[in-house]
């Protein structure tokens, strides 16, 4: 539902000018069967080096998208790319991300894009999701009384959202998947302190809060290097995204809430990408006060958007508590934003 909505918002942008689109697209486009085999193996390959990358480095093995120029035999036609991107490739969020910044290299036609815009819609339903920064803590009845309920541990704490966070990846024999080792995944950051509520040791609560703050420290980059293929794939998407009627500006409000909401640390430059894009529409005048007038609306939807985050564990009291802080866009930029669309 919510990704029919991000597309609606977009199809909305635009609207005096659709119809040419609409009429050009009354049959969405269908794959043969010899394009999924030829898809498939491509998106097979490009995941299959991510995950030798990742066993190797725990990382992506390219920062950019060049898997098709290393491959000049393989050609992918725009409306079969725009299929593939509007689809989730891998039930791997970081993964998903990382082929789609790679099919991105076969270049999607500007020109086409333009003349069908419910295209755009689907590419901006179809970004693959950030995987969010920690964001949620709670602390046992042990950490609370002092007790322990935890098999000899005084205090016992989680802290984070069930993400996947991958160690490792297998492949699935004789199936087009992986097999991801979760190392993190379903637990986010667990620190254990035994006997410290009991035993009131400074020096020891300060030695155990050091090693969890660096733990939470450890799984944010992480967190960041799975990140990087879709916040690249994003990037590279919005300027590949026609100007012209405020259809660019209508997919950044998108990207950029979904980035305020996960807490991903790039939200700040794509809201400055934002501003830009706004100044350069309000320049053009490519946008009739209509189309303003509903960009402004989603734009003040951003004011809304926020996350909280575990920032670090702190000692209270002979405890060990953790400390949120809130994340949310400058409110002078968002009323900046808002005067660029009157």
């Amino acid at each position: 539902m919510h990704r029919l909505l991000i597309a609606a918002t977009v199809l909305a942008v635009g609207l005096s000018t659709l119809q040419p689109a609409l009429a050009a697209s009354k049959t969405r486009f269908k794959p043969t069967t010899q394009q999924v085999k030829q898809l498939h193996k491509v998106v097979t390959a490009i995941a299959l080096e991510a995950v030798e990358s990742w066993k190797q480095e725990k990382g992506w093995p390219r920062k950019t998208p060049t898997f098709a120029q290393d491959h000049p035999s393989i050609q992918i036609e725009h409306d079969l790319l725009v299929h593939a991107l509007s689809h989730r490739l891998h039930p791997h969020a970081a993964i998903d991300g990382y082929v789609k910044q790679q099919l991105l290299s076969f270049k999607l036609d500007p020109r086409k894009l333009s003349e069908d815009k419910p295209s755009i819609g689907r590419l901006v339903g179809g970004m693959p999701l950030i995987i969010a920064q920690p964001d949620d803590s709670r602390i046992s009845q042990a950490a609370r009384t002092g007790g322990s309920s935890t098999g000899g541990a005084a205090a016992y704490f989680f802290s984070g959202r069930q993400i996947a966070f991958v160690s490792d990846l297998t492949p699935i024999p004789g199936a087009a998947g992986f097999d991801p080792t979760l190392s993190v995944a379903q637990a986010g950051v667990v620190l254990e302190i035994t006997d410290a509520a009991v035993q009131r040791n400074d020096r020891y609560i300060t030695a155990t809060l050091r090693a969890g703050n660096a733990r939470l420290e450890s799984l944010r980059t992480l967190i960041q290097r799975l990140n990087r293929g879709t916040i690249g794939y994003r990037n590279d998407l919005m300027k590949t995204i026609p100007q012209p009627g405020g259809l660019r500006v209508a997919a950044m409000l998108t990207d950029v809430e979904q980035r305020v909401r996960a807490a991903e640390p790039s939200r700040a430059d794509a809201f400055a990408s934002l501003a830009d894009e706004t100044r350069h529409l309000n320049d053009s005048g490519s946008a009739s006060k209509a189309v303003r007038r509903r960009l402004a609306a989603d734009a003040r939807k951003l004011n809304k958007a926020y996350a909280i985050v575990l920032d670090r564990y702190a000692a209270r009291s002979g405890q060990i508590v953790p400390i949120r802080s809130t994340v949310r866009l400058d409110q002078a930029s968002l009323e900046h934003l808002l005067v660029a669309l009157r």
